[in-house]
């Protein structure tokens, strides 16, 4: 396997990106502007590279309020400019929203993969979503996880079709725990060359402290390390899943600052 520098790892996690399908996205050199399908408040600029601040802030905003939403999120990544967007944006009333730390763990090239050291849960029943049941449960799962609103019965069917379909090409998967025959964790993962991108982790509250998480990241590498993987790279919350993994072994390998505003009604 090619072995791949701090900075070119990094480079890969800041070029993340997924909108739901039917999500409006206007894209240009100079930004991109994604607002999402079903969910008013997402609205967010995950690129930008531009010489004037104050412009881009002041046309991205007037595009998302002639779309009739009202809240704006700038995601300020390495290599993004101007360097000094976050100054900016706090200028403009922006709050900082998120703070996001870029993690890797090498998992070598042996005839086994090395994996995190990671607390797992004895009791738990991991596989990979199969059917529209494992789906919409695995995204009931995230509901609860992430304090999102809960889709309606169209809505969730209609997600479940999409994360199946998505799936069923072994590149992507989504791993789901049950514990007693209860779906309580998930988490998705794909794979591009020898990276395994891990994304979307999450486990019920009532089910916190128990070593799902390290289940759903010990099932996710040991999968993606068998499709030829060697680097699993996540985006983790710096108060929450960093740590975690951090002591696992992961390595730091960036930092991407997330700005929010809710724009004033004109």
């Amino acid at each position: 396997m090619t072995e791949m520098s701090k900075e070119e790892l990094a480079n890969v996690i800041a070029s993340w990106y997924w909108v739901p399908h039917g999500s409006i996205v206007l894209e240009n050199e100079r930004y991109r502007l994604s607002l999402w399908k079903n969910s008013p408040e997402r609205n967010i600029v995950d690129r930008f590279n531009a010489d004037d601040a104050g412009r881009l802030i002041d046309e991205v905003e007037a595009l998302v309020r002639k779309e009739g939403r009202r809240t704006l999120t700038w995601q300020c990544k390495p290599g993004s400019g101007p360097r000094d967007m976050g100054e900016w944006l706090q200028r403009r009333d922006y709050s900082l929203s998120d703070r996001l730390e870029y993690l890797c763990f090498d998992m070598g090239e042996g005839r086994t993969p090395r994996l995190p050291g990671l607390r797992t849960a004895a009791d738990a029943e991991v596989g990979k979503v199969r059917t529209i049941e494992d789906a919409v449960q695995s995204l009931r799962v995230s509901e609860g996880a992430f304090n999102e609103a809960p889709f309606t019965g169209d809505e969730i069917l209609g997600r479940a079709e999409e994360l199946l379909r998505e799936s069923g090409d072994e590149a992507n998967m989504t791993i789901f725990g049950k514990v007693g025959g209860r779906t309580v964790c998930s988490g998705g993962a794909t794979v591009e060359g020898n990276i395994l991108k891990l994304w979307g982790a999450g486990t019920h509250p009532d089910y916190r402290k128990r070593g799902l998480y390290g289940s759903l990241v010990i099932a996710r590498c040991t999968e993606g390390y068998r499709l030829g993987t060697r680097y699993a790279v996540v985006t983790a919350r710096e108060t929450t899943s960093t740590p975690i993994l951090v002591r696992a072994g992961f390595q730091r390998l960036g930092l991407e600052l997330h700005y929010r505003k809710n724009l004033p009604v004109r």
